[in-house]
């Protein structure tokens, strides 16, 4: 059950902090080989270092602790990752659902702090 519940935190910030890390024109491929280079490292070799702590330390806990370590590495992560809320996402332009929208979003894209003109695929003409 608890493992359960500790994937369900990992998949569920899976699904929103991966595309937020890779620009539009690579963002599948990179995100397919980012997940599972990290799945296959870690995920494919904790049975044997479980076992190799716990053979050379003899205490069961052990891998705890190794599982502690690399949540508080992925909290450090975390925290340094840039927010992507209300911005568009690296590569990609803006999206509007009318002329009044574009045209307001063009005016105020010098001074708006959520857009970020040099991220976007398309060359932005100074006045």
């Amino acid at each position: 059950m608890s493992a359960a519940v500790s994937e369900a935190f990992s998949v569920a910030i899976s699904a929103s902090a991966l595309p937020a890390l890779f620009p539009t024109a690579s963002r599948f491929g990179a995100m397919a080989v980012a997940y599972n280079v990290a799945v296959s490292l870690f995920g494919g070799t904790t049975p044997l270092i479980r076992q190799t702590l716990i053979a050379a330390t003899g205490n069961a806990l052990t891998p705890a602790f190794y599982i502690m370590l690399f949540a508080a590495l992925g909290l450090i992560a975390l925290l340094a990752m840039r927010e992507t809320a209300k911005r568009p996402l690296l590569g990609s332009v803006p999206t509007v659902e009318t002329p009044a929208e574009a045209a307001a979003l063009v005016e105020r894209q010098e001074t708006d702090p959520l857009i970020d003109t040099s991220t976007m695929p398309l060359p932005v003409r100074r006045a």
